[in-house]
């Protein structure tokens, strides 16, 4: 009986490792990458804004009278509130009126795009002098 016996060859030392795969590797990182862009979102700089809101009259006062919007347009060189042309002195004699009545009178200034920035300015200076803060900007062609 002859029997044949089973050796195994020990590697080399100057034989290189197998180079590892790298396609698994690949594919994990694609996949995890894939995850991340679908699950990233952006965040919301409208929802960071603080905003004050006012509060309800709980009271059960009535509230004040109410006094429609002013409009006050910006134009190169004059200034019309309600569509009727006015000076400066008028619009800050209105608007101290209107502040005595109403501080929190809502007041939207119409800036046209050949005004120049000045006037917006004079306007926005009569308004804080006054005391009026509720004030919408527009731009007008």
């Amino acid at each position: 009986m002859h029997r044949k016996s089973k050796h195994r060859r020990a590697p080399k030392r100057d034989q290189k490792m197998e180079d590892i795969p790298m396609t698994p590797m690949i594919d994990v990182v694609f996949q995890l990458l894939i995850y991340f862009i679908f699950t990233f979102e952006i965040p919301d700089r409208m929802s960071q804004m603080s905003v004050f809101r006012p509060a309800p009259d709980t009271r059960g006062q009535p509230p004040p009278p109410a006094i429609r919007s002013m409009r006050i347009g910006v134009y190169d060189g004059f200034f019309t509130l309600n569509d009727t042309r006015v000076t400066e002195a008028s619009l800050e004699r209105t608007f101290n009126r209107l502040a005595n009545l109403d501080p929190n009178q809502n007041m939207i200034v119409i800036a046209t795009g050949n005004s120049q920035h000045k006037y917006l300015v004079q306007v926005l200076d009569l308004l804080q002098k006054a005391g009026l803060q509720q004030v919408t900007l527009l731009s007008a062609d």
